[in-house]
């Protein structure tokens, strides 16, 4: 069956809401149908499962948007409660939707791959005739972020998926998130189009990246370090002085957005014709708003002003009745202003998250930000509580506990693209490489409550640790190169973390989604385990995340490992700096 070429404008709430109703006898049959297929019970003809629409977006619903769900968390922040409700916004999400039902069922039998990638074309074509029909201005739209993410984790479950294909819609990702909730004064223009002012294609270092890398890890090293009102100078006006607000529809309020006007040096499409290639699409798109960030957002509304006594002393008595009253008015607005709505929290994490590993293994990550300051840029739109949760963490619905040790992966993961020699003729950078090196190694979970312990919470804790000692062994790999000219994967301290890692993935249930956030770090221990034990747990480890993903390429990880592993005298680690073959990986 070809996907449609065009997409009926109609009322999409009608195509999945009978799915909850467990007396529809449509919902009964497609469900039988699905338990069926996973099952292995399934003895129907596979070229007729697709031909049924209504069936690919029950799979979606029911299953791919589920399992996307790593962690615990508050039932309105669960994959389910913030992407399905997208659907309604405009129909190109059916397609998008149509096309992860169907990399959902490609699991269970590859013939169903051709389907998948016509119907992952279909979607990218109709957003990109979408985005030319309204000349560019569609660059705030919440579903076509969410459209972006789910095509990102749709290509990470798809057979002939890429890790390069990820980037690329991750960088799409990142034009829309910068337009909402980036000022505009941090959008300018590049030369040749190179958005990174840190690290391009090409892994070379710029001017800028001393002024990157040299980022205050304080606030890093302070666990759930959540905004609250105490740290709000409540005698400014939000809606002047606050150049980054978010409003009290949980919508992030740009200067731009407030004096309705367009920054002057953001491209627009207004010039762009219908027959672009997807290329020159690609090309421009990318350019859209997006010509170079300088990467400095000064975020007024989390500043507090040492200098000045928040308290204003009023010298008229008669003031003071006034001055309460404002200040009364002012705490209720700045209080609504720092309410997200819960699924710009999951658009951000989930992009947070597929852009953190994607990084290492990409090919060019050019048209993708730089971790030292898109972390700070985010960071009050991650950890600010939205719901009130028996722990804090379950806020963050894909991150969870371990928010912090992705921050470090995404870090040390941008670094270890460049030379080794670069990295160690450059002092700022290589004491950066230490500081995350020792912040990976002494990372300690949080501690989970009493009454809580036994509850399913132990696996985002689980999670956290492993993160982090895979992140230590990857960068200390770089420093003994870049200080002795050698590694030895055999040393004692070594096997010491591997093994950490190892009694950490066994605490995880086989089934838990949280798997689904592993695999990079599956993949980096693997290459650093020398024990034929622990390579089998390895390779079940690879196994486990590649059930809960559903995704076939990580056989070709087994590959990966296998390359490594039959390196002599315990240099395979050499592959970890071979761009190359790093691309061939999928996380």
């Amino acid at each position: 069956m070809k996907p449609p070429a065009k997409i009926p404008d109609v009322n999409l709430r009608s195509n999945y809401s009978f799915f909850s109703d467990d007396g529809n006898e449509l919902t009964q049959k497609y469900k039988q149908l699905v338990e069926d297929i996973e099952d292995g019970k399934y003895q129907g003809r596979w070229d007729e499962v697709p031909s049924d629409e209504a069936f690919l977006f029950y799979v979606c619903v029911e299953r791919f948007i589920p399992k996307i769900g790593p962690q615990e968390t508050h039932p309105m922040l669960t994959t389910k409660a913030t992407f399905i409700p997208q659907v309604e916004h405009n129909p190109i999400m059916k397609e998008v939707f149509l096309c992860c039902g169907s990399v959902y069922l490609e699991w269970y039998d590859p013939s169903i791959a051709l389907l998948s990638n016509q119907l992952y074309e279909s979607s990218c074509e109709l957003i990109k005739k979408y985005i030319m029909e309204h000349k560019g201005h569609v660059t705030t739209e919440r579903w076509l972020l969410a459209a972006f993410l789910l095509l990102c984790l749709r290509t990470k479950s798809s057979n002939s998926g890429t890790v390069d294909e990820c980037a690329k819609c991750l960088s799409y990702a990142f034009i829309i998130i910068q337009q909402i909730y980036f000022e505009p004064s941090d959008i300018s223009q590049v030369n040749n189009g190179d958005v990174n002012p840190a690290i391009n294609s090409k892994s070379s270092v710029s001017n800028a990246t001393d002024n990157d890398i040299k980022e205050d890890f304080t606030q890093l090293k302070k666990k759930n370090t959540y905004l609250t009102l105490d740290s709000v100078n409540l005698h400014k006006d939000p809606a002047t002085d606050f150049p980054g607000a978010v409003n009290n529809t949980g919508s992030y309020v740009s200067k731009s957005t407030r004096t309705n006007s367009i920054s002057s040096n953001t491209t627009s499409l207004n010039s762009c014709h219908d027959n672009y290639t997807r290329d020159e699409f690609d090309e421009m798109f990318l350019k859209l708003g997006l010509q170079k960030l300088e990467y400095e957002i000064v975020n007024d509304i989390m500043a507090v002003n040492s200098n000045t006594n928040s308290h204003t002393t009023i010298s008229k008595p008669s003031d003071d009745k006034k001055l309460e009253k404002i200040e009364s008015k002012l705490i209720f607005t700045i209080k609504d202003s720092l309410i997200l709505q819960p699924e710009e929290r999951m658009f951000i994490e989930s992009f947070i998250y597929n852009y953190s590993v994607v990084v290492f293994f990409a090919t060019d990550i050019s048209n993708l930000p730089n971790p030292f300051q898109i972390f700070k840029k985010l960071s009050h739109l991650l950890k600010c509580p939205i719901y009130h949760c028996d722990l804090e963490w379950m806020n963050n619905p894909v991150l969870g506990s371990a928010l912090d040790a992705f921050e470090i992966l995404a870090k040390i993961s941008y670094i270890s693209r460049l030379p080794l020699d670069q990295i160690k003729n450059d002092v700022t950078l290589y004491n950066k490489l230490v500081q995350l090196n020792n912040m990976a190694l002494y990372y300690t979970s949080p501690l989970i409550p009493q009454h809580l312990i036994g509850k399913s919470h132990e696996a985002s804790v689980h999670c956290g640790l492993i993160v982090s000692k895979s992140c230590y062994l990857l960068s200390q790999m770089m420093i003994s190169v870049i200080r002795f000219g050698k590694f030895d994967m055999y040393e004692e301290k070594i096997q010491k973390v591997v093994k950490q890692i190892l009694k950490a993935v066994s605490k995880i249930p086989l089934k838990n989604r949280i798997w689904g956030i592993l695999p990079w770090s599956i993949l980096i221990a693997g290459c650093f385990t020398v024990d034929d034990n622990d390579k089998q747990e390895i390779l079940k480890c690879l196994e486990y995340c590649g059930d809960v993903i559903h995704s076939s390429n990580f056989t070709n990880n087994r590959f990966f490992f296998q390359k490594i592993w039959a390196i002599p005298n315990g240099e395979g680690w050499k592959i970890l700096l071979d761009r190359k073959e790093l691309t061939k990986v999928m996380t």
